[in-house]
């Protein structure tokens, strides 16, 4: 009988410990985490662009914004778009670009409504095509809107810039004819060009070449260490090495068909620089290592190859980013006062006026040929300057001393022909004229067309 029991027990002890072994959980793989694409998981990668009714996010406003989130290898992306009422007039030539009209943005939603935008973008990092430019507008909104938007950002062009260096332009849809890239949507409008800034990356992420028809000759490299090349130095009038080239055997050594050469050939004929054949008959490894020696030798005065026009000089850009935080420090601290202490404010301004012209000579003290900048308008960075002179109008003008406005918008756009290209120049245009009535002599004194000022001052 106890031989039974004993049995018994131990039949049952195998059957309570092959029931907790059907219990115990099984060993399965992590689920992936749910996709904001889809029912299946997928990887995605945020994009956005924006159109604007101008360069500068603490005047100007958003017109257009598109969101995307993109699944490469597909070719329908989930995402938010809408058109936007800036508040404003958009400035014709503004219009004229991206095809968004005031009429056009009437009856759309205000600035609030990219509440609904930062919400779907989250905390996901922001893909975009001049990112920078596109984030500084939004996080001037975030801030108007009492929240923040510290997302961090990817930059497409800074992306083609570093893989593919040779472009013959980096304009959105020049960089996309290169790669081939002709997709659906308007240029200069949200939904097309962040299709277009998805396109691009996912060309650079998949290795993709350009075609050859879209890079500049002189910097293709084909790899013939023994082919027979020339080293070329280029001097300014001081007698100083700006820019050092290889030339292989059959090219020129001034290039054309690209528009920095045909710059370049210009100014040489006009006697504004010298080239000079430095050595010849070395091989192409011998020549990029005497080039190479003369760029240390030159390191003051030789140019950045992403600009090659534009001197590279670490210790000028520090002063240069100085200067800038300078200048937005005044003109946030004028802003401050400019309604209970208007002299004060104004005395900021022209102070911020006065570091931003430092700003623009430093600029063009390390720029190739900086009187061609001056005589021709081609200064692309006066908007310290101009957003000095717009706080400075709208003080003097808030106060009715309307003749020092004039005189003073006057002295911007005659002696730094570039500003009047931007969008801030005919803001202040616009509100001079207004202010000095219409119809009146002393506003056909301020007449300017084409976005050129063709006044002179009033006494």
């Amino acid at each position: 009988m106890s031989y039974i029991l004993i049995v018994l027990a131990a039949l049952l002890g195998l059957a309570a410990a092959w029931v907790m072994f059907q219990k115990k959980p099984a060993q399965t793989e992590p689920e992936p985490a749910v996709s904001l694409l889809g029912e299946t998981p997928k990887k995605y990668a945020l994009f956005l662009d924006l159109e604007t009714t101008g360069l500068d996010p603490e005047n100007d406003r958003i017109t257009e914004i598109c969101v995307l989130r993109a699944v490469f290898g597909e070719s329908v992306h989930d995402g938010l778009g809408t058109l936007i009422n800036p508040g404003r007039p958009i400035p014709q030539r503004v219009a004229e670009l991206t095809g968004i009209t005031d009429e056009m943005v009437t009856d759309k939603p205000g600035e609030e409504v990219l509440h609904k935008f930062f919400d779907y973008i989250g905390a996901d990092h922001v893909h975009a095509y001049n990112a920078d430019f596109d984030m500084g507008f939004l996080r001037a909104a975030a801030k108007r809107l009492g929240r923040s938007f510290n997302n961090e950002s990817r930059c497409v062009l800074e992306l083609l810039r570093e893989k593919h260096p040779n472009l013959r332009s980096y304009k959105l849809e020049d960089a996309c004819a290169a790669f081939g890239i002709n997709p659906d949507g308007k240029a200069h409008r949200a939904q097309g060009d962040t299709i277009r800034a998805i396109a691009l990356w996912d060309a650079v992420r998949t290795k993709k070449q350009p075609d050859a028809g879209y890079l500049r000759h002189f910097y293709v490299d084909n790899g013939d260490d023994d082919e027979e090349c020339e080293v070329y130095g280029h001097f300014n009038m001081a007698g100083e090495c700006f820019y050092v080239r290889t030339v292989r055997v059959g090219q020129s050594a001034i290039p054309d068909k690209d528009p920095i050469w045909t710059f370049y050939t210009e100014q040489m004929l006009a006697g504004k620089y010298d080239l000079r054949l430095l050595d010849d008959e070395l091989t192409y490894k011998k020549a990029r290592a005497f080039k190479e020696k003369l760029l240390k030798k030159h390191a003051k005065t030789v140019l950045n190859r992403a600009n090659p026009w534009r001197k590279h000089n670490a210790k000028t850009q520090e002063k240069y980013r100085a200067l800038k935080d300078q200048i937005d420090s005044l003109i946030n601290s004028g802003k401050l006062v400019e309604k209970v202490n208007p002299d004060d404010a104004l005395e900021a301004y022209r102070q911020a006026l006065k570091l931003g012209e430092e700003q623009l000579d430093l600029l063009l003290e390390n720029s190739l040929f900086g009187e061609v900048d001056r005589a021709y308008g081609k200064i692309h960075r006066c908007n310290p300057l101009v957003k000095a002179v717009d706080r400075i109008t709208m003080v003097l003008c808030r106060n009715k001393r309307h003749d020092e406005a004039v005189a003073t918008a006057n002295d911007l756009f005659n002696r730094y022909p570039g500003t009047n290209s931007l969008s801030g120049a005919e803001k202040i245009r616009n509100r001079i004229s207004k202010r000095l009535g219409k119809g009146s002599s002393r506003q056909q004194d301020w007449i300017h067309t084409d976005g050129h000022n063709r006044s002179s001052r009033i006494a």
